[in-house]
Protein backbone atom coordinates (compact mmCIF):
# COMPACT_ATOMS: atom_id res chain seq x y z
CA UNK A 1 0.00 0.00 0.00
CA UNK A 2 1.80 3.18 -0.77
CA UNK A 3 0.18 6.98 -0.26
CA UNK A 4 0.94 9.03 -3.58
CA UNK A 5 -0.37 11.81 -1.96
CA UNK A 6 1.37 12.72 1.52
CA UNK A 7 -1.08 13.54 4.96
CA UNK A 8 0.11 16.74 4.85
CA UNK A 9 0.01 17.89 1.07
CA UNK A 10 -3.74 16.55 0.75
CA UNK A 11 -4.64 18.74 4.53
CA UNK A 12 -3.01 21.80 2.71
CA UNK A 13 -4.27 21.46 -0.55
CA UNK A 14 -7.42 23.41 -1.34
CA UNK A 15 -8.21 21.20 -4.36
CA UNK A 16 -8.04 18.12 -1.74
CA UNK A 17 -8.69 18.39 1.74
CA UNK A 18 -7.60 21.61 2.77
CA UNK A 19 -10.65 23.87 1.81
CA UNK A 20 -12.47 22.55 4.69
CA UNK A 21 -9.90 23.87 7.07
CA UNK A 22 -9.14 27.60 5.62
CA UNK A 23 -5.51 28.40 6.11
CA UNK A 24 -4.88 25.86 8.58
CA UNK A 25 -3.81 28.07 11.34
CA UNK A 26 -6.27 26.79 13.63
CA UNK A 27 -5.37 23.13 12.98
CA UNK A 28 -1.70 22.74 13.53
CA UNK A 29 -2.13 20.12 16.72
CA UNK A 30 -4.26 18.18 14.75
CA UNK A 31 -2.18 18.50 11.57
CA UNK A 32 0.80 17.40 13.64
CA UNK A 33 -0.58 14.45 15.19
CA UNK A 34 -1.70 13.08 11.47
CA UNK A 35 1.64 13.86 10.42
CA UNK A 36 3.13 11.89 12.98
CA UNK A 37 0.68 9.05 12.72
CA UNK A 38 1.59 8.60 9.14
CA UNK A 39 5.15 8.61 9.97
CA UNK A 40 6.12 11.87 8.26
CA UNK A 41 9.16 13.66 9.69
CA UNK A 42 8.09 16.97 11.40
CA UNK A 43 8.95 20.60 10.73
CA UNK A 44 10.41 22.50 14.05
CA UNK A 45 7.14 24.45 14.97
CA UNK A 46 5.09 20.87 14.16
CA UNK A 47 7.01 19.26 16.74
CA UNK A 48 6.26 21.74 19.12
CA UNK A 49 3.11 21.44 18.62
CA UNK A 50 2.74 17.77 18.81
CA UNK A 51 5.24 17.82 21.94
CA UNK A 52 2.57 19.80 24.03
CA UNK A 53 0.18 16.67 23.18
CA UNK A 54 1.73 13.92 23.02
CA UNK A 55 3.53 13.34 26.69
CA UNK A 56 7.42 13.93 25.83
CA UNK A 57 7.83 11.01 23.64
CA UNK A 58 9.31 10.94 20.42
CA UNK A 59 7.12 10.33 16.93
CA UNK A 60 6.73 6.99 15.48
CA UNK A 61 9.03 6.44 12.75
CA UNK A 62 6.22 4.95 10.50
CA UNK A 63 2.47 4.76 9.96
CA UNK A 64 1.13 3.65 13.43
CA UNK A 65 -1.29 0.72 13.37
CA UNK A 66 -3.51 2.93 16.15
CA UNK A 67 -4.15 6.82 16.58
CA UNK A 68 -5.86 6.87 20.04
CA UNK A 69 -6.94 10.76 20.48
CA UNK A 70 -8.05 11.70 24.17
CA UNK A 71 -9.55 15.22 23.50
CA UNK A 72 -12.86 17.26 25.14
CA UNK A 73 -15.30 19.11 23.46
CA UNK A 74 -15.53 20.92 20.80
CA UNK A 75 -11.85 19.80 19.93
CA UNK A 76 -12.38 19.10 16.46
CA UNK A 77 -12.28 15.51 16.45
CA UNK A 78 -15.47 14.79 14.01
CA UNK A 79 -13.87 17.10 11.43
CA UNK A 80 -10.65 15.46 11.41
CA UNK A 81 -11.97 12.21 11.31
CA UNK A 82 -13.89 13.09 8.43
CA UNK A 83 -10.97 14.25 6.88
CA UNK A 84 -9.01 11.28 7.35
CA UNK A 85 -11.51 8.72 5.83
CA UNK A 86 -11.93 11.02 2.71
CA UNK A 87 -7.84 10.47 2.69
CA UNK A 88 -7.72 6.81 3.06
CA UNK A 89 -10.73 6.22 1.05
CA UNK A 90 -9.53 7.93 -2.31
CA UNK A 91 -5.89 9.54 -1.48
CA UNK A 92 -4.34 6.33 -0.50
CA UNK A 93 -3.85 3.12 -2.64
CA UNK A 94 -5.07 -0.11 -1.98
CA UNK A 95 -4.16 -3.34 -3.62
CA UNK A 96 -8.00 -4.85 -3.58
CA UNK A 97 -8.88 -8.00 -5.70
CA UNK A 98 -11.16 -7.63 -8.29
CA UNK A 99 -14.80 -7.49 -6.65
CA UNK A 100 -13.24 -6.96 -3.46
CA UNK A 101 -15.23 -3.88 -1.19
CA UNK A 102 -12.69 -1.71 0.99
CA UNK A 103 -14.59 -0.29 3.97
CA UNK A 104 -13.91 2.44 5.75
CA UNK A 105 -15.96 2.03 9.20
CA UNK A 106 -17.13 5.00 11.51
CA UNK A 107 -18.36 3.36 14.70
CA UNK A 108 -20.08 5.25 17.39
CA UNK A 109 -22.05 4.44 20.44
CA UNK A 110 -25.32 4.50 18.39
CA UNK A 111 -25.08 4.48 14.35
CA UNK A 112 -26.82 7.53 14.71
CA UNK A 113 -23.72 9.15 16.32
CA UNK A 114 -21.73 7.20 13.69
CA UNK A 115 -23.41 9.14 10.81
CA UNK A 116 -21.98 12.56 11.95
CA UNK A 117 -18.11 11.31 10.74
CA UNK A 118 -19.65 10.32 7.86
CA UNK A 119 -21.41 13.58 7.14
CA UNK A 120 -18.25 15.03 7.72
CA UNK A 121 -16.53 13.15 5.39
CA UNK A 122 -19.30 13.77 2.86
CA UNK A 123 -18.55 17.57 3.47
CA UNK A 124 -14.89 16.87 2.78
CA UNK A 125 -15.67 15.48 -0.43
CA UNK A 126 -18.23 17.91 -1.53
CA UNK A 127 -15.93 20.43 -0.83
CA UNK A 128 -13.15 19.76 -3.34
CA UNK A 129 -13.01 19.79 -6.54
CA UNK A 130 -11.70 17.12 -7.70
CA UNK A 131 -12.76 14.28 -4.75
CA UNK A 132 -16.62 15.55 -5.44
CA UNK A 133 -16.36 13.82 -8.73
CA UNK A 134 -15.62 10.66 -7.38
CA UNK A 135 -18.68 9.86 -5.58
CA UNK A 136 -20.84 7.24 -7.27
CA UNK A 137 -23.69 7.60 -5.22
CA UNK A 138 -24.79 8.70 -1.50
CA UNK A 139 -27.47 7.13 1.24
CA UNK A 140 -27.83 7.81 5.02
CA UNK A 141 -25.52 5.50 5.83
CA UNK A 142 -22.82 5.37 3.04
CA UNK A 143 -20.87 6.91 0.69
CA UNK A 144 -19.85 4.41 -2.13
CA UNK A 145 -16.96 5.63 -4.39
CA UNK A 146 -16.09 5.19 -8.28
CA UNK A 147 -12.88 3.04 -6.96
CA UNK A 148 -15.13 0.77 -4.92
CA UNK A 149 -14.79 1.72 -1.45
CA UNK A 150 -17.36 2.41 0.64
CA UNK A 151 -17.41 5.02 3.45
CA UNK A 152 -19.88 3.63 5.61
CA UNK A 153 -21.39 3.78 9.21
CA UNK A 154 -21.49 0.45 11.79
CA UNK A 155 -23.25 -0.75 15.09
CA UNK A 156 -20.63 -0.86 17.28
CA UNK A 157 -21.40 -4.45 18.10
CA UNK A 158 -18.39 -6.38 17.22
CA UNK A 159 -20.08 -9.58 16.05
CA UNK A 160 -21.46 -8.05 12.78
CA UNK A 161 -17.67 -6.63 11.95
CA UNK A 162 -15.89 -10.35 10.83
CA UNK A 163 -15.05 -10.85 7.32
CA UNK A 164 -15.00 -6.92 6.41
CA UNK A 165 -11.90 -5.50 4.49
CA UNK A 166 -11.15 -2.83 6.51
CA UNK A 167 -8.83 -0.03 5.33
CA UNK A 168 -9.53 2.39 8.41
CA UNK A 169 -12.20 2.53 11.71
CA UNK A 170 -12.82 5.38 13.33
CA UNK A 171 -14.41 4.41 16.55
CA UNK A 172 -15.80 7.80 17.52
CA UNK A 173 -16.31 8.78 21.61
CA UNK A 174 -15.26 5.45 22.64
CA UNK A 175 -15.27 5.93 26.28
CA UNK A 176 -19.18 6.56 26.11
CA UNK A 177 -19.28 3.28 24.33
CA UNK A 178 -17.96 1.37 27.37
CA UNK A 179 -19.95 3.33 29.33
CA UNK A 180 -23.37 2.98 26.95
CA UNK A 181 -22.78 -0.38 26.03
CA UNK A 182 -21.64 -2.94 28.86
CA UNK A 183 -18.23 -3.25 30.31
CA UNK A 184 -16.16 -4.71 27.77
CA UNK A 185 -17.45 -4.18 24.68
CA UNK A 186 -15.25 -0.86 23.80
CA UNK A 187 -12.20 -3.82 23.81
CA UNK A 188 -13.74 -6.36 22.30
CA UNK A 189 -14.58 -4.42 19.81
CA UNK A 190 -11.35 -2.99 19.02
CA UNK A 191 -10.30 -6.81 19.12
CA UNK A 192 -12.37 -7.88 16.54
CA UNK A 193 -11.42 -4.89 14.26
CA UNK A 194 -7.71 -4.81 14.75
CA UNK A 195 -7.38 -8.72 12.61
CA UNK A 196 -9.34 -6.61 9.87
CA UNK A 197 -7.11 -4.05 9.99
CA UNK A 198 -4.12 -6.55 10.08
CA UNK A 199 -4.56 -7.25 6.47
CA UNK A 200 -4.58 -3.97 4.58
CA UNK A 201 -2.11 -2.36 6.85
CA UNK A 202 -4.94 0.26 7.91
CA UNK A 203 -5.58 1.98 11.19
CA UNK A 204 -7.95 2.13 14.23
CA UNK A 205 -8.22 5.45 14.78
CA UNK A 206 -10.01 6.27 18.59
CA UNK A 207 -11.23 9.94 19.04
CA UNK A 208 -12.81 10.36 22.57
CA UNK A 209 -13.91 13.04 25.28
CA UNK A 210 -12.34 11.01 28.50
CA UNK A 211 -14.58 9.92 30.98
CA UNK A 212 -14.07 7.10 33.31
CA UNK A 213 -10.91 5.69 34.06
CA UNK A 214 -11.80 2.12 32.65
CA UNK A 215 -12.11 0.51 29.13
CA UNK A 216 -10.51 1.12 25.60
CA UNK A 217 -10.03 4.30 26.30
CA UNK A 218 -8.63 4.86 29.66
CA UNK A 219 -5.96 1.45 29.20
CA UNK A 220 -4.57 3.00 25.88
CA UNK A 221 -4.05 5.67 27.42
CA UNK A 222 -2.67 4.28 30.99
CA UNK A 223 -0.36 2.11 28.86
CA UNK A 224 1.01 4.64 25.83
CA UNK A 225 0.31 7.79 26.25
CA UNK A 226 4.65 9.20 26.50
CA UNK A 227 5.42 5.93 25.38
CA UNK A 228 7.82 5.82 22.81
CA UNK A 229 6.08 2.80 20.05
CA UNK A 230 5.97 2.76 16.46
CA UNK A 231 2.47 0.95 16.28
CA UNK A 232 0.83 3.29 18.50
CA UNK A 233 0.28 6.67 19.70
CA UNK A 234 -1.29 8.25 22.46
CA UNK A 235 -2.30 12.05 21.93
CA UNK A 236 -3.98 13.59 25.12
CA UNK A 237 -4.88 17.65 26.08
CA UNK A 238 -7.53 19.89 26.84
CA UNK A 239 -9.97 21.35 24.32
CA UNK A 240 -8.13 24.64 23.43
CA UNK A 241 -4.64 22.91 22.74
CA UNK A 242 -6.31 20.72 19.72
CA UNK A 243 -9.05 24.03 19.05
CA UNK A 244 -7.13 27.50 20.25
CA UNK A 245 -10.47 29.46 18.40
CA UNK A 246 -12.47 28.54 21.26
CA UNK A 247 -13.17 31.05 23.90
CA UNK A 248 -11.16 31.53 27.12
CA UNK A 249 -14.13 32.89 28.77
CA UNK A 250 -16.72 30.64 27.89
CA UNK A 251 -13.66 27.82 29.35
CA UNK A 252 -13.13 29.32 32.46
CA UNK A 253 -17.26 29.70 33.16
CA UNK A 254 -17.52 25.97 32.38
CA UNK A 255 -14.43 25.11 34.71
CA UNK A 256 -15.99 27.32 37.54
CA UNK A 257 -19.49 26.23 37.28
CA UNK A 258 -18.35 22.06 37.44
CA UNK A 259 -14.59 22.19 38.42
CA UNK A 260 -14.94 18.17 38.55
CA UNK A 261 -17.03 17.72 35.45
CA UNK A 262 -14.82 20.03 33.47
CA UNK A 263 -11.82 17.95 33.49
CA UNK A 264 -13.37 15.65 31.02
CA UNK A 265 -15.58 17.80 29.13
CA UNK A 266 -13.06 20.59 28.69
CA UNK A 267 -9.59 19.40 30.34
CA UNK A 268 -8.64 16.17 28.81
CA UNK A 269 -8.57 14.16 31.76
CA UNK A 270 -10.45 11.29 33.24
CA UNK A 271 -13.24 11.43 35.55
CA UNK A 272 -12.28 10.51 39.22
CA UNK A 273 -16.10 10.40 40.08
CA UNK A 274 -16.94 8.15 37.58
CA UNK A 275 -14.68 5.06 38.14
CA UNK A 276 -15.25 1.95 40.64
CA UNK A 277 -14.71 1.69 44.56
CA UNK A 278 -11.35 2.35 44.64
CA UNK A 279 -9.00 4.49 42.01
CA UNK A 280 -6.29 3.51 39.25
CA UNK A 281 -3.53 4.49 41.62
CA UNK A 282 -4.90 2.24 44.58
CA UNK A 283 -5.73 -0.73 42.28
CA UNK A 284 -2.15 -0.43 41.05
CA UNK A 285 -0.41 -0.74 43.89
CA UNK A 286 -2.03 -3.57 45.14
CA UNK A 287 -1.18 -4.88 41.91
CA UNK A 288 1.68 -7.74 41.59
CA UNK A 289 2.47 -8.43 38.09
CA UNK A 290 5.28 -10.78 38.66
CA UNK A 291 3.05 -13.39 39.65
CA UNK A 292 1.07 -15.52 37.49
CA UNK A 293 -2.64 -14.94 36.39
CA UNK A 294 -3.76 -17.71 37.78
CA UNK A 295 -2.62 -19.36 41.61
CA UNK A 296 -3.41 -23.25 42.52
CA UNK A 297 -4.89 -24.09 45.35
CA UNK A 298 -2.71 -24.90 48.42
CA UNK A 299 -3.27 -27.39 51.07
CA UNK A 300 -4.28 -26.37 54.55
CA UNK A 301 -5.66 -22.74 52.98
CA UNK A 302 -9.50 -21.10 53.69
CA UNK A 303 -10.43 -19.81 50.43
CA UNK A 304 -13.57 -17.67 49.37
CA UNK A 305 -15.13 -17.31 46.36
CA UNK A 306 -17.06 -14.29 45.05
CA UNK A 307 -19.77 -14.83 42.45
CA UNK A 308 -21.56 -11.57 40.43
CA UNK A 309 -23.96 -13.23 37.86
CA UNK A 310 -25.69 -11.74 34.94
CA UNK A 311 -28.33 -13.00 32.47
CA UNK A 312 -25.67 -13.60 29.56
CA UNK A 313 -27.37 -10.86 26.97
CA UNK A 314 -25.70 -9.40 24.44
CA UNK A 315 -23.95 -6.18 25.52
CA UNK A 316 -24.87 -7.13 29.58
CA UNK A 317 -22.68 -7.41 32.29
CA UNK A 318 -19.96 -9.51 32.77
CA UNK A 319 -20.57 -12.75 34.44
CA UNK A 320 -17.60 -12.70 36.81
CA UNK A 321 -15.88 -15.28 39.66
CA UNK A 322 -13.26 -14.98 42.13
CA UNK A 323 -11.51 -16.80 44.68
CA UNK A 324 -8.93 -15.69 47.34
CA UNK A 325 -7.60 -16.04 50.57
CA UNK A 326 -5.82 -14.36 53.61
CA UNK A 327 -2.21 -14.07 54.34
CA UNK A 328 -1.93 -12.03 57.45
CA UNK A 329 -3.84 -8.58 57.20
CA UNK A 330 -3.59 -9.06 53.54
CA UNK A 331 -6.44 -10.94 51.02
CA UNK A 332 -4.76 -12.80 47.86
CA UNK A 333 -7.28 -12.53 44.70
CA UNK A 334 -6.12 -16.47 43.25
CA UNK A 335 -8.33 -16.19 40.59
CA UNK A 336 -10.64 -14.01 38.71
CA UNK A 337 -12.39 -15.00 35.62
CA UNK A 338 -15.18 -13.30 33.70
CA UNK A 339 -17.30 -13.37 30.35
CA UNK A 340 -19.24 -11.05 28.42
CA UNK A 341 -21.57 -10.47 26.11
CA UNK A 342 -24.18 -13.42 24.89
CA UNK A 343 -24.00 -16.58 27.17
CA UNK A 344 -25.63 -19.33 28.42
CA UNK A 345 -25.46 -18.13 32.13
CA UNK A 346 -26.80 -21.78 33.93
CA UNK A 347 -23.68 -23.48 31.77
CA UNK A 348 -21.61 -20.86 32.93
CA UNK A 349 -23.19 -21.28 36.86
CA UNK A 350 -21.79 -24.85 36.65
CA UNK A 351 -18.31 -24.08 35.40
CA UNK A 352 -17.70 -21.98 37.59
CA UNK A 353 -19.20 -24.04 40.69
CA UNK A 354 -16.73 -26.82 39.17
CA UNK A 355 -13.99 -24.41 39.67
CA UNK A 356 -15.11 -23.97 42.99
CA UNK A 357 -15.11 -27.36 44.02
CA UNK A 358 -11.40 -28.23 42.10
CA UNK A 359 -10.40 -25.22 44.98
CA UNK A 360 -12.46 -27.42 47.57
CA UNK A 361 -10.01 -30.17 47.26
CA UNK A 362 -7.35 -27.89 49.25
CA UNK A 363 -10.46 -26.66 51.53
CA UNK A 364 -14.34 -26.22 51.75
CA UNK A 365 -14.61 -23.70 50.13
CA UNK A 366 -16.77 -20.50 51.40
CA UNK A 367 -19.16 -18.88 48.87
CA UNK A 368 -20.62 -15.35 48.87
CA UNK A 369 -23.26 -15.22 46.15
CA UNK A 370 -24.63 -12.35 44.41
CA UNK A 371 -27.71 -12.82 41.87
CA UNK A 372 -26.43 -16.65 41.59
CA UNK A 373 -28.95 -18.69 39.83
CA UNK A 374 -30.51 -21.33 41.71
CA UNK A 375 -27.78 -24.00 41.92
CA UNK A 376 -27.00 -26.99 44.29
CA UNK A 377 -23.56 -27.22 44.77
CA UNK A 378 -22.04 -29.53 47.99
CA UNK A 379 -20.16 -27.66 50.68
CA UNK A 380 -21.08 -24.51 49.34
CA UNK A 381 -22.45 -21.93 52.18
CA UNK A 382 -24.46 -19.06 50.15
CA UNK A 383 -25.38 -15.76 51.75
Amino acid sequence: MTAPVPIEVALNDPMLLGRRFGDGSSWKTWFAVLKAAYGRPLSKSERAAFDRVAGGRRPPRRKVRELICVASRRAGKGSIAGAVAAYEAMLVHHALAPGEKGVVACLSPTTAQAAIVRDYALGVFSSSPILSREIADTTVEEIRLRNGVVITTLAADYRSLRGRTLLLAILDEAAFLHAETGKGSDIELARALLPGLATTGGMLIVLSSPYARSGLLFERHRDFFGRDDDDVLVVAGASELFNPTLDPKMLAAARATDPQGALSEWGGLFREDSGALFDEETIEAAVDRSRPLELPPLPGVDYRMAIDASGGAAGGDVYAASIAHREGEAVVIDVVRGVAGKFDPVRLTRDFAALALITSTAAPPSVICDELPAVTVPNFRSK
